[in-house]
């Protein structure tokens, strides 16, 4: 298949990258590319697939459209060639996006909930049996893009000005928080909401 628009997301410390293409059927593919060669990635069963993250177990997430026009996260176990929706148990939760899993095999993203108030976008934490609502106070966007292997996650939020800022979040202590860094290094407390 020709592609066009090729986008890199991410890559490992084995050098493989992520990410996803255009096809000439005008939908997204996902790709993994190692070593000069180039995987296609597509969720079975799925309209629309695209790759964000890879861990250095080659762990790949990323987001997919199935048939219904309904978008999900995924994990992509590509040494054993297995796939796993991210469909969180939470009727509200809509259109998924999982961007980034580190070594311990968490994973962020965001995900859209129809019963907040604004209908507002939240970010989360899933570490394969919770997961952790992560959202800004004050905000009704927050959107987590990014965790390294100490647990930290760096992401984005919109307040209701539409003010764009950054954030890093880090683990505290206390397992059921996460004390959010905002760009001026303000510290607040995230509020916690089991998913699962």
């Amino acid at each position: 298949m020709s592609s066009y628009g090729t986008e890199a997301y991410d890559i490992n410390n084995s050098d493989k990258i992520v990410g996803y293409y255009r096809g000439n059927d005008g939908k997204n593919h996902g790709f993994l590319y190692n070593n000069g060669t180039w995987t296609s990635l597509n969720y079975p069963g799925s309209i629309w697939t695209e790759t964000y993250g890879i861990n250095d177990s080659d762990k790949i997430v990323g987001f997919y459209i199935d048939t219904t026009y309904q978008g999900h996260g995924f994990l992509y176990d590509y040494d054993n060639d297995t796939w796993t929706s991210l469909d969180f148990d939470y009727p509200s939760t809509f259109d998924t996006h999982a961007y980034n899993i580190n070594n311990s095999g968490e994973i962020v993203g965001w995900y859209f909930d129809w019963d907040a108030p604004n209908s507002e976008y939240r970010g989360f934490l899933y570490d394969m049996n919770t997961s952790t609502s992560l959202d800004y106070p004050g905000t009704w966007v927050t959107s987590a893009y990014g965790i390294n292997d100490a647990g930290r996650i760096v992401g984005g939020y919109l307040n209701y000005y539409y003010d764009d800022h950054g954030f890093v979040a880090s683990p505290v202590p206390e397992p059921s928080t996460l004390l959010l860094l905002a760009s001026g290094l303000a510290g607040v407390i995230a509020l916690r909401k089991r998913l699962r």
